[in-house]
């Protein structure tokens, strides 16, 4: 829902037509493919979505690699400023419920530590 709201979008426009249209290529659908983390080529990525769109396990060629490059041209970074910035707002109840002494609780066992893998190397 945030990523959908007609609000953000207004705040991360470039141009003032940019996703003002019922497109293939939404805001929401570019920024869960940036955020998802592109490893694949771009038009892979793309195709994966629109498969998951569709509910299907078959990669559906919905929009070009060079479509999405042209429409991320349309918004400024800072979605993903406005995106971290939601996530933490959400998260921050299950980040303050951890505490201990009003410190967050960290803990590591070093009983499995291996600091080097080779003879002689250096520390």
């Amino acid at each position: 829902r945030f990523l959908a709201d007609p609000a953000l979008a207004d705040r991360v426009r470039l141009r003032p037509g940019a996703f003002t249209r019922q497109r293939s290529l939404t805001l929401p659908r570019i920024a869960a493919v940036m955020i998802g983390g592109l490893c694949a080529s771009v038009q892979a990525e793309l195709d994966g979505l629109f498969a998951q769109l569709h509910d299907t396990r078959v990669r559906q060629r919905a929009v070009s690699a060079q479509a999405f490059s042209q429409a991320r041209r349309g918004f400024s970074a800072e979605l993903f400023q406005h995106a971290n910035a939601h996530l933490l707002q959400q998260a921050q109840p299950l980040i303050q419920a951890h505490r201990w002494h009003g410190l967050r609780v960290v803990a590591a066992d070093a009983s499995r530590l291996q600091v080097s893998t080779r003879a002689g190397a250096d520390l």
